[in-house]
């Protein structure tokens, strides 16, 4: 009778224990499930009644955020593009911030080269893309809820209040919740839903990932600049570096060359892929190594010949010719051997081009643009940084022990700047030492030779000045007001003024050299800011109309050695060669502009809200040979006697 019992009690103490083992198995799992999860079962419990309005809408729904997500990977993190100040332009800015993939589709350039040499980067964090897809969704989910309105025998109300949305972006998925309470009447039976939860089986955050670890690589490696250095020396299209013995001197033209490069290019960036890929079928030469496996994850680098491209060899000539000489030291026994000639050939190369890269998983492509750029035969400097880089090390401003007081001054009125912001950057840290008060901040500084005090407010130019802090500091800043104008262009035909017609495209650009500052003015700009000091400002006019630039012919020609006994003794021959340049098709032309100096005094700028700035319109080019004449007018217009210099009012 005691041994039953006892079996009895393990039998109750094993039971117990599965019970709990079970209890905290689900207990971990339900506190490993994310807020969010738990609360998109909980409004799958609705009443019968309006399971079909719900489920309406969340179709509805679900349907505009995946248009999003998708429309924000098309465009490289993006669903509002970044706007760039010079707006694209084959003549002026073919390149722009972003690649036209076709007409009417656009994706942001992750690194890009300014029309103006600037270096810069337009890589979307995760909070970035979050924001561009709450925006969106919040102007444009309301369409789902007056669309369930409509449905018979359901009266449905909304809250008053404008659609909040919050997006998660995660690794495999996309969280949405959407604050915007629903009030679902049948018969005698009300259920409100207070918030509507959709998730996107979509794997953005994993490849906005891979498309940071790709564009970093780049960014640190150039590998795409490399491969385009090796197709400029393998090719045999491509005249780059050698010589021969032949006695003909060696004649290229940069426009074939240019068309030769850009199918070469086009075909070889269609051959790199990542390592360790779906559908990774290529020569070692053309894997890119990240050090990872993506298996799952389709990649595609791209280049067409129709986008645009940027070629200048030995600085823009349009005729390439080897030097050829020829060994006259060889005796006159020799005459019935062969004559010794040596052709070289060794050009500089400056390339610029985009490529367009892809990453798609089983039903989401995310891509990006970047600019590949040769200079001089040598890949772009380094001068980006990785993006997605976590916060910098604060243990060198938290160790602040150097005192230092720092005022900040108007640098025309000479009255000290409050609420100035005052930043240290020490080897790349930088540590933000608060405001000034009256012009003044007493702070701590980190110990650091050579560091750099950096002073911005807003209506001021920001300053840097450098600073070494193993003693105590005092030092002075003095910043730049800046004026906001009104800008107006006018300009100038066979000696009359006129205000720039609809068909006309207008851009200038002011660069303060001593101040290191641009501004740039367009048709469409409604301010511009301006600090004083000595500007070199340039000037463009287009006009949007289809012309066709009639082409014309080139001559070259070159003394090369006559035949036989008669070359031999150092006799030569005038040879050319003709080369026609074809006609050419544009929708927009150069039809003006001015290059000149011009100093903005300080105190014409304080007195003014107004700035006119005049442009020369030289006439519509009918010929390629008249659109080079206008380039060159440009420079010259400032002397014309029509000419007339910016004015402030």
């Amino acid at each position: 009778m005691k041994k039953r019992g006892q079996v009895t009690l393990f039998i109750i103490i094993g039971i117990v224990i599965v019970v709990v083992i079970a209890l905290i198995l689900f207990l971990r799992s339900y506190v490993l499930e994310s807020d969010f999860q738990k609360s998109l079962q909980k409004a799958q419990t609705i009443p019968q009644q309006f399971v079909p309005i719900k489920e309406e809408l969340d179709l509805c729904l679900s349907e505009v955020s995946t248009q999003a997500v998708n429309t924000l990977s098309l465009q490289g993190g993006y669903i509002e593009l970044p706007t760039d100040p010079i707006p694209r332009s084959p003549i002026i800015n073919p390149f722009s911030n972003s690649l036209e993939i076709l007409p009417g589709m656009d994706t942001v350039f992750w690194f890009y080269e300014s029309s103006n040499g600037i270096k810069q980067t337009q890589i979307p964090t995760i909070k970035e893309m979050e924001t561009q897809l709450d925006n969106y969704l919040n102007e444009n989910l309301e369409s789902c809820f007056l669309d369930i309105k409509n449905i018979q025998g359901y009266d449905i109300k909304f809250n008053e209040n404008r659609i909040q949305t919050k997006t998660k972006i995660q690794e495999n998925h996309v969280e949405i919740t959407i604050d915007y309470p629903t009030e679902i009447t049948l018969d005698e039976l009300t259920y409100t839903i207070k918030e509507h939860y959709i998730i996107l089986d979509l794997e953005l955050g994993k490849l906005h990932k891979i498309a940071n670890e790709i564009i970093n690589k780049e960014n640190e490696e150039f590998f795409l600049e490399e491969k385009t250095i090796d197709m400029l020396t393998i090719y045999d299209q491509i005249p780059y570096r050698g010589q021969d013995f032949d006695c003909t001197q060696k004649i290229w033209y940069t426009k074939d060359v240019e068309n030769n490069l850009k199918q070469i290019i086009n075909a070889n960036v269609d051959t790199i892929k990542i390592k360790n890929t779906k559908n990774t079928y290529a020569y070692d030469y053309f894997l890119i190594d990240l050090g990872k496996s993506y298996s799952e994850i389709e990649t595609k680098f791209m280049y067409l010949t129709s986008w645009p491209f940027d070629l200048r060899i030995n600085g823009g000539e349009e005729i390439l010719k080897s030097d050829l000489m020829i060994d006259p030291s060889s005796p006159p026994t020799a005459i019935l051997s062969s004559i010794l000639c040596l052709n070289n050939w060794q050009f500089i190369y400056d390339v610029k081009y985009p490529v367009l890269i892809s990453l798609t998983s089983d039903n989401l492509r995310f891509q990006f643009a970047t600019q590949v750029i040769v200079d001089n035969n040598l890949p772009r400097i380094a001068n980006t940084e990785p993006s997605d880089v976590e916060e910098p090390d604060t243990k060198a401003c938290k160790a602040a022990t150097k005192p230092g007081k720092i005022y900040v001054f108007d640098d025309e009125r000479e009255q000290p700047i409050d609420n100035a912001i005052l930043q240290f950057n020490c080897v790349g840290t930088i540590c933000n030492l608060g405001k000034t008060t009256n012009g003044e901040l007493t702070t701590e500084l980190p110990l650091c030779m050579n560091g750099e005090l950096i002073a911005s407010r807003e209506g001021y130019l920001s300053k840097g000045m450098i600073t070494n802090t193993n003693e105590e500091i005092e030092e002075y800043i003095y910043l730049k007001p800046k004026y906001n104008l009104r800008p107006q262009v006018k300009i100038i035909e066979n000696g009359k003024i006129r205000n720039i017609e609809n068909d006309e495209t207008v851009v200038i650009q002011l660069f303060n050299e001593n101040e290191d500052y641009m501004a740039v003015i367009t048709q469409d700009s409604e301010t511009v800011d301006l600090v004083s000091g000595f500007y070199f400002i340039k000037g463009y006019l287009t006009k949007e109309e289809k012309i066709n630039l009639k082409g014309y012919e080139i001559e070259s020609c070159a003394e090369v050695p006559r035949g036989g006994i008669l070359g031999y003794i150092g006799l030569t021959k005038k040879q050319c060669v003709k080369k026609k340049i074809e006609d050419t098709e544009l929708n927009q032309v150069l039809t003006g502009g001015a290059e000149f100096d011009h100093t903005f005094e300080s105190n014409k700028l304080r007195n003014s809200n107004t700035l006119i700035i005049y442009i020369i319109k030289n006439k519509v080019p009918q010929s390629l040979e008249e659109l080079q004449q206008i380039y060159n007018q440009i420079k010259t217009n400032n002397e014309n006697p029509s000419f007339i210099l910016p004015e402030l009012k």
